[in-house]
């Protein structure tokens, strides 16, 4: 009975948020605000880490440059969260009982165990970052990125074609 009880949490557990538009398990949005100017916010799920997160934003900024032009781009204003909430995980409880004959004599014997329960915590972490289009000389110091190394660098460290 164990076994099944965990199933759920296995199978959540193996879906950590992938480089994709906000949906249920997480993902990017951008609005723009002015013409080379983003919002861009990513939300994980819980087992996508806050590196990841962050570095799904910074992806979600050079993808956008890139589609217009843009050699380099600026992060303003980054805001990063985590959210915590708590599930409560159910409780499975099973008795045994045996039972023993002798005649017009019988005993019994029962033993109870309960598995699972309790609460489990679990933290989505949201990076909400503003991108300007500056076509400038990257300065990481400055939070000046070069669009082309970011898109590649990020797209080769997570496999994304």
């Amino acid at each position: 009975m164990k076994f099944f009880c965990l199933i759920p949490i296995i199978l959540l557990s193996a879906c950590a948020t992938s480089y994709q538009s906000n949906g249920l398990t997480g993902g990017f949005e951008d609005t723009e605000l002015s013409p080379g100017y983003y919002r861009i916010t990513f939300r994980g799920n819980g087992v996508t880490s806050r590196e990841k997160v962050n570095e799904f934003a910074l992806l979600r900024a050079s993808d956008l440059m890139l589609s217009r032009g843009c050699k380099s781009f600026q992060v303003l204003n980054g805001k990063d969260t985590v959210n915590t909430s708590y599930v409560d995980l159910p409780r499975t409880t099973s008795t045994n009982a045996n039972v023993y004959a002798y005649g017009n004599y019988a005993t019994a014997n029962a033993t109870t165990t309960t598995y699972g329960g309790g609460l489990q915590s679990v933290h989505r972490a949201k990076t909400t970052l503003d991108a300007r289009c500056i076509n400038a000389e990257a300065d990481p110091s400055q939070n000046i990125f070069d669009t082309n190394f970011i898109n590649q660098k990020l797209k080769q460290k997570y496999r994304i074609n």
